[in-house]
């Protein structure tokens, strides 16, 4: 995971005090909200995490709402010329760079192959090549199939030729999931699903067209 230079860590933590102390937020109070644990909210807010999971931005932004993309500036996960690009992706659809691709699945089918680079409009620097993407709606969900799915993680699964996106919780037999779109509980036999990957950050495809 990319290091974040300290100088920005504390801006970042004092942003964030900024923002929890507006809207008269506890450390109690994000935890319930975003699951986010005291102790982490702390140490962001003290400026002493120096690699900061984009899954906890996003949802402190979401929490303040905040334009993602502004938290992820501040940390330096994106530049202002990315954000330039970004604007100009999100309006031409282009999906093409110089250097390698990005996978993208549509949201019926595992088989789709259509494709995006993700590093052309948002400089990620913890991508990894091996990264793909599934794109649905306003949002590109990028995973990684080489990491352990483990309890409660965000990943990607094909279930009866779908792609489903959800919080994993398995046991001896069965596999459940919490849907990340409808909010829903589905319980389904650990032989009828496969487990396509860990969500490694979301983007909010939609952020410019909004």
């Amino acid at each position: 995971m990319f290091t974040i230079d300290k100088a920005k860590t504390v801006e970042f933590g004092k942003i964030l005090k900024q923002y929890r102390t507006k809207n008269n937020y506890t450390f109690r109070d994000i935890h319930a909200l975003t699951g986010i644990d005291s102790s982490t909210i702390s140490r962001l807010e003290d400026g002493k995490i120096l690699r900061i999971n984009s899954l906890v931005v996003t949802a402190l932004a979401e929490l303040y709402h905040v334009n993602p993309i502004i938290f992820l500036n501040i940390i330096g996960y994106v530049q202002d010329k990315d954000v330039f690009n970004y604007c100009k992706i999100i309006n031409t659809e282009k999906s093409f760079y110089e250097n390698s691709f990005i996978e993208i699945l549509d949201s019926f089918s595992i088989s789709s192959d259509s494709e995006i680079h993700l590093k052309e409009f948002m400089n990620l620097p913890f991508l990894d090549k091996q990264d793909k993407a599934f794109k649905k709606d306003d949002f590109i969900f990028v995973y990684n199939n080489k990491n352990e799915l483990l309890q409660e993680d965000l990943g990607i699964f094909s279930y009866n030729n779908s792609i489903l996106v959800g919080f994993y919780y398995s046991n001896e037999n069965t596999v459940s999931l919490y849907d990340y779109f409808t909010k829903k509980i589905s319980i389904h036999s650990k032989s009828d699903i496969k487990i396509i990957g860990r969500i490694v950050t979301i983007i909010d495809y939609g952020l410019y067209n909004k």
